[in-house]
């Protein structure tokens, strides 16, 4: 890539970076959430690229500008990340880069609401979906996850005895997206 050959160049500031990011997050704003309805998932990058190109040239930020491209390479590394770089991606790659046995359960603040990433090399993993009892339990023992089965709801002429449990594969090693969109488990 173009741009700062060597490293002594003076870093942006912080008030720098949060022009910028005010600028992205509403392009962002207006093309992902607003005008996304019906469009392919490609033509909504390359419009919030082309979007943030044209509202960040004049300002020039970081020295980028559009005829040397570095401009145009910072945004679309910016839309990218924004794209591609999900829960799932994260802990997907987080396991390729790292070494020995992991069970892991992985939320983000953004969407602990309505989804976790659980994770087994080396380590048993199970997760239990309870439909009745709008439940999801999980752990690293499959005895942990039958802790409901038997339970009594408020309604005493229902018992929980329907449950749906998932093993991940922990000799292969298995990473799992759980996402119940955005009502309960």
């Amino acid at each position: 890539a173009g741009g700062h050959e060597d490293l002594d160049y003076d870093m942006p500031s912080l008030k720098e970076i949060e022009a910028v990011a005010h600028v992205l997050e509403a392009v962002f704003e207006a093309k992902v959430v607003t005008e996304s309805v019906g469009s392919t998932h490609r033509s909504i990058r390359s419009e919030v690229v082309t979007a943030a190109v044209d509202q960040l040239a004049s300002d020039q930020p970081f020295g980028f500008d559009l005829e040397s491209g570095l401009l145009h390479e910072f945004v679309l590394a910016a839309v990218n990340a924004f794209f591609d770089n999900d829960l799932y991606h994260s802990v997907r790659q987080l396991l390729s880069n790292s070494k020995g046995s992991f069970g892991l359960s992985v939320s983000s603040s953004l969407d602990s609401h309505r989804q976790f990433v659980m994770a087994a090399r080396g380590q048993t993993m199970s997760v239990a979906f309870y439909p009745q009892l709008g439940a999801v339990l999980y752990g690293s023992e499959q005895a942990a996850v039958k802790v409901a089965l038997g339970h009594i709801t408020k309604s005493p002429a229902t018992k929980l005895d329907e449950a749906i449990r998932l093993d991940l594969d922990d000799l292969g090693g298995e990473v799992c997206l759980m996402d119940w969109g955005e009502g309960p488990p």
